[in-house]
């Protein structure tokens, strides 16, 4: 069964980046550019794996990830950025269900990366839900 996943990014070129490296894999891809609209996708549906940018306005990814934590804390999160930054990759590695991404990032390393934190969600280790590359 395909997983579900919400990237969340306000530039368009990265999510239609993001969705053309993935668009032979097994997952059904929501792409949202707008953070806000992105934290209301979050709590009506159910997702398997959130792909969010750090860097955006209004909200950035770790206000969203403040934002949802409580009532989402088993939605496993990977952040996305281009600056990288001593204190949030500090901050990112307090919890646990969370990765970081550096943009820009290939193919090989995203799908590796959502794999990774899908096998930590998840209690089996099902050969057949992992993605391939």
């Amino acid at each position: 069964m395909p997983k579900n996943i919400l990237v969340i990014d306000d530039d368009e070129a990265i999510l239609k980046c993001i969705e053309l490296q993935l668009k032979n894999e097994d997952l059904l891809i929501d792409l949202e550019s707008d953070p806000q609209a992105g934290i209301e996708k979050i709590f009506q549906n159910n997702y398997d794996l959130l792909l969010c940018d750090i860097r955006m306005q209004p909200l950035d990814g770790l206000e969203i990830f403040k934002k949802i934590k409580a009532d989402k804390n088993n939605l496993p999160i990977l952040f996305l950025t281009g600056y990288v930054d001593e204190n949030i990759v500090e901050y990112v590695n307090k919890f646990d269900g969370t990765g970081l991404l550096i943009k820009p990032m290939g193919k090989t390393e995203l799908i590796q990366s959502i794999n990774n934190l899908m096998l930590i969600n998840d209690d089996q280790d099902n050969s057949d839900d992992k993605l391939h590359y």
